[in-house]
């Protein structure tokens, strides 16, 4: 069993329904999303997607392939 693993099966096991993925944006504001943790793995491998125009100064088109930030 690798760390993800067992890091997802230790958060199942205390009853965690959710891990919080965050980063700011260029002002200093906090934007996060809620991840079950059974999506911990693609959490750290690919990132979590955040709507690009819902983060204010990154100009990402509304629509399309590079709308989304990880």
């Amino acid at each position: 069993m690798n760390r993800i693993e067992l890091a997802i099966e230790n958060l199942q096991a205390q009853g965690i329904h959710s891990v919080l993925a965050q980063f700011c944006d260029i002002h200093g504001v906090a934007r996060g999303k809620l991840v079950p943790p059974a999506l911990l793995r693609e959490l750290v491998e690919t990132g979590a997607g955040f709507s690009g125009p819902s983060i204010w100064g990154t100009g990402l088109p509304r629509h399309g392939p590079r709308s989304e930030y990880y």
